[in-house]
């Protein structure tokens, strides 16, 4: 089975909006299942609200960075959840940053299940060639 314990990193970042440092460790889940990620397009969609069609461009992106932080979110700092799960910040790159450190994670845990997948297949060659 593969390992899908959650994962933490931290961040420590000047708002470029307001100046303010944030700083404190997130811990995630490094990959979602199936009703994870439906979570998220649910947690996005109430977010848009009732036409979603209508939203904005940059409002589409917000809301799948914040569903995506907060379904994929097992511990925050306060500063987080007093913002609401990142709602109440006026620093776009904060969300950034959150949500890059997650990216990060999950295309490293997707290339470690994929090399761990390609040294199992080797392994079972080098059986099969003796």
């Amino acid at each position: 089975m593969f390992d899908t314990s959650p994962v933490s990193f931290m961040i420590d970042v000047d708002g470029d909006v307001t100046g303010h440092r944030y700083d404190g460790t997130f811990k995630v889940k490094p990959i979602l299942t199936h009703a994870e990620q439906l979570m998220r397009d649910i947690a996005m969609r109430d977010l848009l609200g009732p036409n979603p069609k209508d939203s904005s461009i940059r409002a589409v992106s917000q809301a799948g960075i914040i569903a995506e932080i907060r379904v994929r979110s097992v511990e925050t700092p306060s500063w987080w959840k007093d913002a609401r799960d990142g709602l109440g910040l006026y620093d776009e790159n904060v969300l950034a940053t959150v949500f890059d450190k997650i990216q990060e994670i999950d295309a490293k845990w997707k290339s470690d299940v994929k090399a761990r997948a390609e040294e199992a297949k080797q392994k079972l060659v080098d059986i099969a060639a003796k």
